[in-house]
């Protein structure tokens, strides 16, 4: 799975760094933006990106929300494997 890539070596370091190259650019604009996860395909997470003018966070949780009424939840949706927690 994704979650584990930056342990996975230089590879897939530069993979997920790549990956994440249109997320963080919405930071440097001050842009109000969310990512709703939609799914995984070969194993990494597919999300659609919703973006808005500054100052607008609403307008992104209204549009994410209005995603995932029309999908789902994800996590209902999808099986994961279940983890133990325990220490």
């Amino acid at each position: 799975m994704a979650m584990d890539a930056d342990l996975k070596g230089q590879d897939a370091n530069a993979h997920l760094a790549n990956s994440l190259r249109f997320t963080t650019s919405i930071n440097f604009h001050i842009l109000s933006a969310i990512v709703s996860l939609i799914g995984i395909e070969n194993g990494w997470p597919v999300g659609v990106q919703l973006i808005s003018t500054r100052y607008r966070e609403v307008i992104c949780l209204e549009a994410a929300k209005n995603v995932e009424n029309q999908l789902g939840e994800f996590y209902d949706r999808f099986q994961f494997p279940q983890t133990n927690n325990e220490h």
